[in-house]
């Protein structure tokens, strides 16, 4: 339920179903942090599934906002806006955090937003949210940005905003 790099076996899982008690128990001597969150097969996954549409879409709504603001050259106006709305959050250091995070991991946070519209089809849900947010975090990765930030990614939101600028523009004919 957490970034897995730095905390190895000891991130936070949930289990579910008929064993996952016994499953905690036998898993505990180990170090890792265990939750057993229900009794049927699937409540696990599913908690991670529902969580991704807020985690993953709010990175997708940040984005596609101050990329339109940013276009306009009114980024600054926008998060001054929204900072002004939510104001016990730091919201340039949200968006610099997560543009970051889509940058570097984008095509695989797509791939997973696919596995999330069919939990929630599951679910007999339509899937609105899942599917934009995976098209914007495919539109992320396939501009290129993993390769020009390396593995650290942008530094500040608006090394973000510059470089999706740069790689979004359109063929020069000439």
């Amino acid at each position: 339920m957490d970034t897995v790099p730095g905390r190895g076996h000891t991130v936070p899982m949930l289990l579910a179903g008929p064993a996952a008690a016994e499953a905690a128990e036998r898993l505990a001597p180990f170090g890792m942090t265990l939750e057993v969150v229900g009794d049927r097969v699937g409540q696990a996954s599913t908690i991670k599934m529902a969580r991704s549409v807020f985690m993953k879409g709010i990175e997708a709504i940040l984005c596609e906002s101050l990329v339109a603001a940013d276009r306009a050259g009114v980024a600054d106006r926008v998060l001054g806006s929204i900072q002004a709305t939510f104001p016990g959050l730091d919201w340039r250091a949200l968006a610099t955090y997560h543009m970051g995070r889509m940058a570097l991991h984008g095509r695989r946070r797509a791939i997973e937003m696919d596995s999330v519209a069919e939990t929630l089809r599951d679910l007999n849900l339509d899937p609105f949210t899942a599917r934009g947010t995976g098209q914007r975090q495919m539109w992320v990765a396939e501009l290129g940005l993993r390769d020009r930030f390396g593995k650290e990614g942008p530094a500040t939101l608006e090394q973000f905003l510059a470089a999706v600028a740069d790689a979004d523009q359109p063929p020069r004919n000439g």
